[in-house]
């Protein structure tokens, strides 16, 4: 997800990669920074969390609409995923 993210806001986008041990710590400070405000808007957790923090989300910004992505290399993860989070919010 990180390796996605950083190519498409450097003009780079590309297909799904599969995870890259240390791929943070080859990074710019800036490229950082863009990954850590990404990862400021999500849920991660039980359904009782993930719940709990996109109704947040959803009270602080008045959103009536959400779009949600899974950016997981694992094909059967991220739908397993995105099931969780249709359960989590019924």
């Amino acid at each position: 997800m990180e390796q996605s993210f950083v190519a498409f806001r450097t003009g780079g986008p590309t297909r799904l990669r599969p995870p890259v041990e240390g791929y943070r710590e080859s990074l710019y400070p800036h490229e950082l920074a863009t990954i850590d405000a990404m990862r400021a808007v999500r849920a991660v957790g039980g359904p009782e969390t993930v719940r709990r923090e996109m109704t947040a989300f959803i009270e602080r910004t008045g959103a009536d609409e959400l779009i949600l992505g899974g950016s997981i290399y694992d094909q059967q993860a991220r739908h397993r995923s995105l099931r969780l989070v249709a359960e989590a919010l019924g």
